[in-house]
């Protein structure tokens, strides 16, 4: 399958609006498929662009009862791009200068070649970056030094971590690759806080399958963030949820592959994660996942009501993001609104076409 890629998109600038009504103008962005090309503007309202090319957009129905953004809040989305094939992620961009100077890196990237070379044995491919592309990207320095930040400096595990990185990296590659799955929750990147760290947003409450069937979207969400940030940048994380399903989530070995993905992969990405309304019975889950997590992930984790997290959320945010989170709180309580309502909702308040769709 061809993939695409999301990559480099301009931040948003957001600020405190004054009382009185401002109109500011608007800008919009679309992918950059190479990222040393300028910027290039689109109406997001008019059209889209896409790996068939640009296309109407269709009207949208208004939700029953939030208002739809202005074009003053839609400042920003992230859109697919068109190209193929496994492609760089501008978070990854190194120089051979930069790995060249410290040698504790140069030996990690030495000894994660050596263990790939070792299983080459089983493939008809005498070079590794011709079956395994994944090992040029995920061996640039910027990525090595986040592992050796995640292993605390220990250069034995972060060597370990970044296999299994990469371990990851190729066994779901389709995924990482194309940046298409089912959608099956709400889960989106919703804009970004006061230090202009992409946000993802999900809640529970919308889950319409296991949690084996949403694990592919939210590790699209994780990669979305990734991309749009700085090469050893952060995410935040705001997990609702009001109405969490346990029956739905109780799967063992696919809670032990998320974790083991998120761990890896996203190894010193999280920097900081709101969970809202975590109910009892969702402790069990939490009991599970805690086990596979080091103590600094658990440190970066605050556990709030929803009044609480509003207090949190008007901190660390500000302008539009901070209205579509707090919008989403109320979107997703309010037993008036459908279905329907919430996924439009959802599409409206996210700056990315991944993973819910354009």
């Amino acid at each position: 399958m061809g993939g695409v890629c999301v990559c480099c998109a301009a931040r948003p600038k957001e600020e405190e609006k004054p009382q009185a009504e401002q109109h500011e103008e608007p800008q919009f962005f679309d992918c950059i498929e190479n990222v040393d090309d300028e910027i290039r503007g689109v109406d997001y309202n008019t059209q889209l662009v896409s790996s068939s090319g640009p296309y109407p957009r269709s009207p949208r129905k208004e939700p029953r009862v939030l208002k739809k953004p202005s074009l003053e809040d839609s400042y920003k989305r992230v859109e697919l791009g068109k190209e193929g094939g496994i492609l760089p992620c501008c978070s990854n961009r190194a120089t051979k200068e930069g790995m060249s100077s410290n040698p504790t890196l140069v030996h990690i990237v030495e000894h994660v070649r050596e263990a790939w070379e070792a299983r080459m044995v089983e493939h008809t491919s005498s070079h590794l970056e011709e079956e395994f592309p994944e090992i040029t990207e995920w061996t640039k320095a910027p990525v090595v030094e986040r592992m050796l930040r995640a292993a605390g400096g220990k250069q034995e595990e972060a060597t370990d971590l970044l296999i299994k990185a990469i371990d990851c990296r190729v066994r779901d590659r389709e995924l990482f690759t194309s940046l298409r799955c089912n959608v099956l929750f709400d889960i989106r990147v919703i804009g970004r806080d006061v230090q202009q760290r992409p946000t993802i947003y999900f809640c529970f409450g919308s889950q319409k399958g296991s949690l084996r069937d949403i694990i592919p979207q939210t590790l699209l969400a994780y990669e979305v963030a990734a991309r749009i940030t700085e090469p050893d940048g952060q995410f935040v994380l705001i997990a609702d949820m009001h109405n969490f399903t346990l029956s739905k989530n109780l799967e063992f070995s696919a809670m032990r592959y998320f974790c083991d993905v998120v761990g890896s992969v996203y190894a010193e990405r999280l920097h900081f994660s709101l969970i809202v309304d975590f109910s009892y019975v969702a402790q069990t889950m939490w009991s599970l996942a805690k086990s596979r997590m080091s103590e600094v992930t658990r440190n970066k984790l605050c556990f709030a009501g929803k009044t609480k997290a509003q207090k949190i959320v008007r901190e660390r945010f500000q302008g539009t993001t901070c209205e579509w989170i707090l919008s989403s709180f109320e979107i997703n309580r309010d037993q008036s609104c459908s279905d329907e309502d919430r996924h439009l909702h959802a599409q409206r308040t996210s700056i990315c076409d991944v993973p819910l769709g354009p």
